[in-house]
């Protein structure tokens, strides 16, 4: 799991990221009369930026399990105690 300062610090850069690549001088590379599929490449940049940007805070918001854990775990206060030397 990550833990709270860096996702605090990731999620700070993606917001820079995003100021970044949403400013003017960027924006104005874009700006251009070209249609890519009868899209204008300013709308396509603008919403494939918003789009990255949404699924790369999804990815670093998400939990993730620890990376020591076999994966599934017994519930807390039972133990299993069968003897399983004889099953088929």
């Amino acid at each position: 799991m990550i833990n709270r300062k860096s996702k605090t610090g990731r999620l700070a850069a993606l917001f820079l990221l995003g100021n970044v690549l949403f400013n003017y001088p960027i924006l104005t590379i874009f700006n251009l009369k070209l249609m890519f599929f009868g899209i204008p490449s300013l709308y396509l940049y603008i919403f494939t930026i918003w789009s990255a940007l949404i699924i790369a805070i999804i990815y670093v918001t998400q939990p993730r399990p620890h990376p020591l854990s076999t994966g599934i775990a017994a519930p807390s206060g039972t133990v299993d105690t069968t003897d399983r030397s004889d099953s088929c």
